[in-house]
């Protein structure tokens, strides 16, 4: 039903599908400005702050910046399983920026271990929430068929934010000390609120009788169907597979004129009862779900373990993060053993290797929105194998040496740029074939937010496995 008050001001414009990504993409670039903003200084605030001994700094940094991912492990399917079970996604996107504001405040007077550790788990909770809540918004917005370059413009966004982080950390650390750089992400945190605050879900202002043209996961024919976004008939969810072509024009009129299909109106059931007829699409075949499914497992999890497609999006995910936090780990002490470089000059090393997000991953998007996530995925690790095997060659010595670290790391950018955007798009097509082919099962929201929620717990994973490994095989074999 349409809402009887007055609509909020610059309703379309709040509503808008660039305003929300924009939103979306602000909330993943906070929280990974502040996470990188504190991994050049952590071992200086160690040192400086908690007089931490030096032979402890490599252990303790990597413990806190576990904590961090441990805790964004441990929160993303319980966000996911939330996020579906209730109609705002606004409600828990605001949730997920208390808990920075507090994780933030924690660190910047905590004179404890133990308080920087709460800090690190506190922003992990908030990482758990706003990643899950944030890829489900994205894909409501724009749909299947162009969530590869949505997710690579994000992507890029939140590589900006990985890159001016730690240099710009480095250098307020040094040359202002710890309050300046509190104030600073005390700053980032405000306009960030500032958004979430502005920003109007689609489905809320359906309820207005605004009709959007650019995609989503809604039908025009249905969008005031029950006045929300998310209770669309499943007809949506159909047609929104055909845009992953598997389903011809020809076989949609013939869905469309299947004997017994009931007209929806504002008085139809949110969930008709609609049976799907293999032979429209024998593409669906594999995805129908036995019932009911083996050992009595809940469909979602079923699939999970059953689908290799997912097997090897989630596999690629844990690679992807597990590499990152060993960047995250070793970088800028490595530089400080090898180099004696500053905080300030450790974090300015991240920067050849997040550049190539800035503008590699629209492009990235746009090619597995054209061939699929296969392709780029594969080529990316592929890529990668080179400039990981020759990260061991530079050696203690002057600016050379620098520099040749720094292209190496600059190199390593497009292979991670290739294979982080690939796995949320493979995950979600494969998703939805699966909601096209039992619709009964999952209703119409679909088990994105629980899906994107296993995506954040598994990168979270590998986030907390890479400093672990990376202290690790530091202390055995050294870095090379």
């Amino acid at each position: 039903m349409r809402a009887t008050s007055k609509p909020p001001p610059f309703l379309k414009q709040r509503s808008s599908t660039t305003f929300i990504l924009a939103t979306v993409a602000l909330g993943l670039f906070t929280d990974l400005f502040l996470y990188g903003l504190v991994v050049p200084i952590l071992p200086f605030i160690l040192r400086d702050r908690l007089n931490t001994a030096p032979d402890s700094l490599q252990n303790l940094t990597s413990i806190i910046l576990a904590c961090y991912a441990g805790s964004l492990l441990l929160f993303s399917l319980p966000a996911g399983i939330i996020c579906d079970r209730i109609s705002s996604r606004r409600t828990p996107f605001f949730a997920g920026l208390l808990a920075l504001a507090a994780s933030t405040v924690l660190l910047a007077v905590g004179k404890t271990v133990w308080v920087l550790i709460l800090s690190r788990a506190l922003q992990g909770m908030s990482a758990a929430v706003v990643w899950t809540v944030g890829f489900v918004i994205v894909r409501e917005t724009v749909g299947s068929e162009r969530l590869g370059v949505a997710m690579g413009s994000i992507f890029s966004v939140m590589g900006l934010g990985g890159m001016i982080a730690p240099p710009v950390g480095g250098v307020v650390y040094e040359k202002f000390g710890n309050g300046a750089v509190f104030g600073l992400a005390v700053g980032v945190l405000g306009l960030d609120f500032l958004m979430r605050a502005l920003m109007i879900e689609r489905g809320a202002a359906e309820q207005y009788g605004v009709v959007y043209e650019d995609g989503g996961e809604r039908d025009p024919e249905v969008s005031e169907v029950g006045g929300h976004a998310r209770k669309t008939s499943l007809v949506t969810s159909i047609r929104s597979f055909s845009s992953i072509r598997t389903m011809t024009s020809t076989e949609q009129r013939q869905y469309q004129e299947t004997p017994g299909r009931q007209v929806q109106n504002e008085s139809s059931p949110l969930l008709p009862n609609i049976n799907i007829n293999p032979e429209l699409d024998p593409e669906l075949k594999p995805y129908i779900l036995p019932t009911p499914t083996p050992y009595h497992l809940p469909p979602f999890l079923y699939i999970e373990l059953t689908s290799p497609r997912l097997w090897a999006a989630n596999l690629a995910t844990l690679f992807a993060s597990t590499l990152l936090a060993i960047f995250d780990a070793t970088t800028p002490l490595h530089a400080y053993h090898l180099f004696h470089l500053t905080s300030l000059h450790s974090g300015l090393l991240f920067i050849p290797m997040v550049l190539p997000y800035l503008f590699l991953g629209p492009l990235a998007g746009h090619l597995v929105d054209r061939f699929g996530p296969k392709p780029l995925s594969t080529l990316g690790f592929l890529w990668l194998s080179i400039p990981l095997f020759c990260l061991g060659l530079p050696h203690a010595g002057g600016l050379s040496e620098v520099l040749k670290y720094a292209t190496i790391l600059f190199f390593c950018g497009p292979g991670m740029t290739a294979i982080s955007a690939p796995s949320l798009v493979e995950m979600s097509e494969v998703m939805q074939r699966y909601h096209a082919a039992n619709p009964q099962l999952f209703g119409d929201v679909g088990p994105y937010a629980r899906l994107f929620g296993v995506n954040s717990a598994l990168y979270s994973a590998g986030l907390a496995l890479g400093p672990v490994v990376a202290a690790g095989l530091g202390e055995l074999v050294g870095y090379a």
